[in-house]
């Protein structure tokens, strides 16, 4: 069991691990890793990305800031080919452009068509925001402290408003008589057919299932054994329904970023700072089989509805709104 449990959470270290990149290096080091151009005066990416101009910004010695200039739209390859270069890949999580943002974070945002952040688990973040102008675009990726992510989040804000156009990335199953009321709209994600959605003009209900996941383990007799045993136990269940809570951040959060008002650290805030009470665990340790549905996370929004994410500890996550 609790190698299961550390399993897990090696496999979520890595998802948010930050590898950083040429962000944050000092010139001397920053010469090893671009490419100069003498006769150009000019600074390049790598050989193995394409090779557009870059503009470098020190502070103190240490590279902050890079400008790609790109004389075309960038093409979804070549910017995530950039975005992978200087984070991990699976770490970057989309900004909500019409959500809250705290105020000394919109200054880096103005102008931004789309924005993108990479958290450490050091001072820093990675701040990547893509604009356009006419035919050409660029990229902007800045070095900034993590306090900026920190301010308190304002009440929930719900803006689902019971039409399947609020989740852009999903397609929608069937007829289309659910628009005229005539029962749910069932949806699926364009990418990924693990995510799933049902809803009318007063239900939302998110779903997102991964049959390869492990399931929770049940624990016969849990009541002969060990207190410290006990203990051990419950610890391990605490730690895997807390991947279970950033998980759902990521399956649901950001696949439908315009839902809410929050942004990704403040869920991510939030459901840490909202763990299943170690006697929920108990109970739910005490049973012969899994419940059928697990609380994991419950918030209420600003008109009166309430949000909840639950779980079945077997590989399926579920947000609703109603």
């Amino acid at each position: 069991m609790r190698a299961f449990i550390m399993s897990i959470w090696a496999s979520f270290a890595l998802v948010w691990s930050w590898s950083g990149g040429v962000l944050g290096l000092d010139s001397m080091q920053v010469a090893k890793i671009l490419r100069y151009d003498a006769n150009q005066k000019q600074w390049f990416a790598p050989n193995h990305l394409p090779q557009l101009a870059l503009q470098l910004s020190f502070d103190k010695a240490k590279l902050l800031k890079i400008v790609i200039e790109n004389p075309r739209l960038f093409a979804v390859e070549d910017l995530w080919g950039f975005l992978d270069w200087v984070g991990e890949s699976s770490a970057w999580t989309e900004v909500n452009l019409k959500g809250y943002t705290e105020k000394p974070l919109k200054k880096h945002l103005k102008g931004a068509e789309h924005a993108w952040v990479n958290r450490s688990h050091r001072a820093e973040f990675v701040l990547a925001t893509l604009h356009s102008r006419g035919i050409s675009s660029y990229l902007r990726l800045s070095l900034l402290p993590n306090q900026i992510l920190t301010g308190k989040a304002p009440q929930l804000v719900c803006n689902f408003s019971g039409h399947p156009q609020d989740f852009s990335d999903f397609k929608l199953l069937g007829t289309a008589l659910c628009l005229d009321g005539q029962g749910d709209c069932v949806m699926v994600h364009g990418d990924d057919s693990r995510l799933k959605i049902t809803l009318n003009a007063t239900r939302l209900r998110m779903e997102y299932h991964n049959p390869d996941t492990e399931n929770l383990p049940m624990v016969p007799n849990f009541t002969r054994l060990s207190v410290q045993l006990q203990n051990e136990l419950i610890d391990d269940y605490g730690a895997y329904f807390k991947h279970e809570q950033s998980l759902a951040v990521r399956a649901f959060i950001e696949t439908a970023p315009n839902l809410f008002n929050w942004q990704s650290w403040h869920w991510l805030e939030s459901v840490s700072a909202n763990k299943i009470h170690p006697q929920i665990l108990r109970e739910i340790l005490q049973l012969s089989n899994p419940p059928a549905e697990i609380l994991l996370y419950s918030e209420k929004c600003s008109d009166g509805r309430q949000m909840q994410v639950l779980s079945n500890g077997q590989g399926r996550l579920i947000l609703s709104v109603e």
